[in-house]
């Protein structure tokens, strides 16, 4: 039985124009409560296919949303995690910030609140599993039920540093979960920062799929965190 009773028939793929870009996006709802995000980085770009087709296929099992599958339209295009102005989009939504396809992307969320956002990455090489929650999302029932799915998929979960050259990302990662500090966000130019200063929402989860394995354990994945997280 479906999750969430949501009267749709057909979903339909709509462009928002800002400047020279474009940022196609799916809309379950005139008023959708959750947002979804992916598409930040060229090189994680793996798991965009299997979540567009979750989406666009069960909306039923997800509350009324707003999906937006590529938030970098040139990263992806170049297959890089830099855009094509040499920008790593996930550090560049500041308040007054230059970079047109962050500009984009603020623009087109300006006025819009959800109670919930979610933002796909893939971690390339990686075949573990975790997560960044911001406002506490991810309660302990909800992480040990997704750890049992990931458990039952070969998915190990992540433990260690996530990457301890980056001072954005050395941070600890404990059985595949951390989390996120508004601040921290907010300093470095996280979409989920820029997500807290907006009030377009206080409770974000950033999942990093594992880029090493196949698409159709990405889809797995994708299945499995919809379904445990909603």
């Amino acid at each position: 039985m479906p999750k969430h009773r949501v009267q749709y028939t057909k979903m339909v793929k709509h462009a928002s124009h800002y400047k020279a870009t474009t940022l196609f996006y799916y809309q379950s709802s005139q008023k959708p409560r959750l947002l979804v995000v992916s598409g930040f980085h060229g090189d994680e770009a793996g798991v965009i296919a299997p979540l567009t087709d979750f989406i666009t296929s069960n909306p039923d099992r997800l509350p009324p949303f707003l999906f937006v599958p590529v938030a970098s339209p040139s990263a992806v295009a170049r297959g890089m995690r830099l855009s094509t102005h040499n920008v790593d989009m996930n550090r560049s939504y500041f308040p007054n910030t230059s970079v047109e396809e962050a500009q984009a992307l603020m623009h087109f969320l300006e006025g819009r609140t959800f109670d919930m956002a979610y933002s796909f990455h893939e971690h390339p090489g990686e075949t573990r599993f975790y997560l960044y929650d911001m406002g506490r999302v991810v309660d302990g029932k909800k992480m040990a039920t997704l750890n049992e799915k990931m458990d039952a998929l070969g998915v190990p979960l992540f433990d260690g540093i996530d990457d301890d050259q980056d001072p954005a990302l050395g941070r600890k990662i404990t059985r595949g979960y951390a989390s996120e500090s508004p601040d921290v966000a907010v300093r470095h130019g996280f979409f989920n920062g820029f997500l807290f200063t907006s009030h377009t929402t206080t409770r974000h989860v950033n999942l990093e799929i594992p880029g090493a394995v196949s698409t159709k354990k990405k889809a797995a994945i994708v299945a499995a965190i919809f379904d445990t997280l909603g």
